[in-house]
């Protein structure tokens, strides 16, 4: 039972100062990330692109809400999808997929194999 306690609370601080980290360069940003559900499943296709903005791809941000990628796409993304699918430039998808889309989906099914 404490592992499960101990596990839960170590991947909540890493979610929340993945946020945190993400919204320090602007406040009306982390404003908006503080109010964005934590359940990704529940994302909508204007909190994904709101969330890639906030992490400075307002550019790529654009990609995901034309292609309307919501929180269950995100989740469902693999490597192919975000350096070809999305029709971004490689550097920024390669930044985009390593540091974002895979750590979400790792949070996020982490939080699922708790429940």
């Amino acid at each position: 039972m404490q592992l499960k306690v101990t596990r839960y609370l170590m991947k909540r601080y890493l979610f929340e100062t993945l946020v945190l980290t993400l919204c320090v360069p602007s406040l009306s940003s982390s404003v908006k990330m503080e109010k964005m559900n934590h359940n990704l499943l529940q994302w909508t296709v204007a909190d994904v692109a709101s969330y890639f903005s906030a992490a400075g791809f307002p550019e790529q941000a654009v990609a995901f809400r034309t292609q309307e990628i919501d929180g269950k796409s995100l989740l469902l993304m693999q490597r192919s999808d975000v350096l070809t699918g999305l029709s971004i430039r490689l550097g920024p998808a390669l930044k985009i997929y390593e540091r974002h889309v895979k750590v979400l989906q790792r949070t996020h099914f982490l939080e699922c194999e708790d429940i």
